[in-house]
C-alpha cells in the first residue's frame, strides 16, 4: 500500500495481525452467520459483527498520538483527527437514525473511550429497534466502519488487519450495491485480488 508499518507501542489486536497464519478464517464460535436478505428488518442482524468492527477502529486509534492527529489519511482533505471526529458523529446518527437517541458525547476522556461509548449506543439502539431498523442501515454503518478503520490504519502506519469474512462479505454485498459496475458507459473497475481491496477500490480509496 506504499506506507511502512510502525509497531504498536502494545498489542491491539484481537486476532493475530494481517500475514499471520493463525488468524481465524471464521466468525467466533458464538457468532452465528447472518441469514437476513436485504430489505428486512435488522433485528436478526449479528449485533457481535457490529462490536467486532467497531471494537477493532477503537483499536487502532487507541495507538495514536497528539502527534498523529494532523496527519493526512485516504478520505481527501481529513485528518486523522477529522476522522475521528467523523466516527464517533457516525455512530451517534446512526443511533438517533433508528429511534434511540444517544446523550451528548463525555468530554476529557480519552479518544477511544469516546469512541467506544458511541459505538456502545449505536449498537444498543440497533438492538433495541425492536424490528424497525432496516437491514440496509446496518449494513451501510458497518461498512463504513470497515473502510474508516483501513484509512486510520493507514493514516498511522500501522499493518490492517481485515475482519471477519462474514463482515467482508456484507461490506461487498453493500458497495456493490451503490456502486455497481458500469458496462459500457461511465466507469469500471479492473479485477481485484480480495473482497477487502474490491471494497477499498469501490469507496474510492487513493491509496490502494
Amino acid at each position: 500500500m506504499g506506507c511502512t508499518t510502525r509497531s504498536p507501542a502494545r498489542a491491539i489486536w484481537s486476532r493475530s495481525p494481517a500475514g499471520n497464519s493463525s488468524s481465524p478464517t471464521s466468525a467466533p464460535p458464538n457468532s452465528p452467520r447472518i441469514s437476513v436478505a436485504i430489505g428486512q428488518a435488522a433485528t436478526d442482524v449479528d449485533i457481535a459483527l457490529l462490536h467486532e468492527v467497531t471494537e477493532d477502529f477503537a483499536a487502532y486509534l487507541s495507538e495514536v498520538t497528539d502527534g498523529d492527529l494532523a496527519a493526512a489519511t485516504p478520505c481527501a482533505l481529513w485528518t486523522v483527527e477529522d476522522l475521528y471526529h467523523h466516527m464517533v458523529d457516525l455512530n451517534l446518527r446512526f443511533a438517533r437514525a433508528v429511534g434511540h437517541p444517544p446523550p451528548p458525547p463525555r468530554e476529557c476522556l480519552p479518544r477511544e473511550t469516546i469512541y467506544r461509548d458511541s459505538a456502545r449506543h449505536a449498537a444498543h439502539a440497533l438492538a433495541r429497534a425492536n424490528g424497525s431498523a432496516p437491514r440496509d442501515a446496518f449494513e451501510s454503518h458497518l461498512t463504513n466502519t470497515v473502510v474508516h478503520t483501513w484509512d486510520l490504519a493507514q493514516a498511522i502506519r500501522i499493518d490492517f488487519d481485515p475482519p471477519w469474512p462474514d463482515v467482508l462479505d456484507i461490506a461487498l454485498n453493500c458497495v456493490r450495491r451503490t456502486q455497481p459496475r458500469a458496462d459500457g458507459e461511465g466507469w469500471a473497475f479492473l479485477p481485484c485480488g480480495s473482497a477487502m481491496e474490491e471494497i477499498l477500490v469501490r469507496s474510492g480509496r487513493a491509496w490502494i
